[in-house]
């Protein structure tokens, strides 16, 4: 498992809310030794677009400072059906 995760350190866990996704990402972090950082969708959204990207990009530049880390963004699926074409 560590040497999949070092190859491909990117991947979705996709699945209802409760279905335990959180508690396995938390169990693997432990496991692994690593941060584990947890947002909501709504900790990044704000009225300005640009607001938006800083929000974000502060939440990638503290996982990048802490790799390895895990980092779970919860209903991320809203964000991305709210983006306009």
């Amino acid at each position: 498992l560590a040497l999949s995760i070092l190859l491909n350190p990117v991947f979705l866990l996709q699945g209802e809310q409760g279905c335990g996704a959180d508690l396995l990402l938390n169990c693997l972090a432990s496991e692994l030794g690593v941060h584990f950082y947890k947002i909501d969708n709504s900790d990044l959204t704000a009225n300005v677009y640009a607001q938006n990207e800083s929000k974000l990009n502060n939440v990638f530049f503290t996982a990048k400072m802490s790799a390895p880390c895990l980092l779970a963004i919860n209903n991320f699926q809203v964000s991305i059906s709210t983006i306009p074409v």
